[in-house]
């Protein structure tokens, strides 16, 4: 190890570097960063959705506008979740063709056994996309509030989640 310590090296040169840092407060901007960024605007719904994606898509995104909840890394996500709920209603429609029930009865080696229905599954598969990706989209009440706790600026404590929570 040299007599300088670790902090030896070349230094790096001050323009290669310039557009990487970020200027304090005080200091001037330069022009070429931009002073703010563009509001996101709001993407068109895909084509290939179905008749009951799109509802959901024109419903969420308004809803998302509305609470600020909304960016372009949130796109993909709310298709994965408008795509869950058509598949909820495909599969509800179908569950209520066969009166609602999502078991039947059928007769095996040892004797009479109750089964789920394929389509059953499928709702219940898709039923736990939407609470998974919904709860991302402050669509449940832990979720809201936690929402709630950031935009206020802070970061809730582990055991103050539920603390906080609204009694009304």
């Amino acid at each position: 190890m040299g007599v300088g310590g670790m902090a030896q090296g070349r230094k790096p040169a001050p323009k290669k570097y310039a557009a990487a840092v970020v200027p304090l407060r005080g200091e001037d901007v330069p022009a070429d960063v931009p002073a703010e960024r563009e509001p996101f605007k709001v993407p068109a719904c895909p084509d290939h959705f179905s008749d009951d994606a799109r509802e959901v898509w024109v419903f969420m995104c308004e809803h998302l506008d509305r609470v600020g909840l909304w960016g372009a890394a949130d796109v993909f996500k709310l298709m994965v979740f408008c795509v869950a709920v058509a598949d909820w209603h495909y599969y509800r429609r179908i569950m209520n063709d066969m009166d609602g029930r999502g078991i039947y009865e059928t007769r095996g080696r040892n004797g009479w056994q109750r089964k789920n229905r394929p389509e059953y599954g499928r709702m219940k598969d898709a039923e736990e996309r939407i609470m998974r990706i919904g709860s991302d989209f402050g669509l449940d009440p832990v979720a809201r509030q936690r929402l709630r706790l950031m935009a206020a600026g802070g970061e809730p404590e582990q055991g103050d989640l539920l603390g906080s929570l609204d009694t009304a």
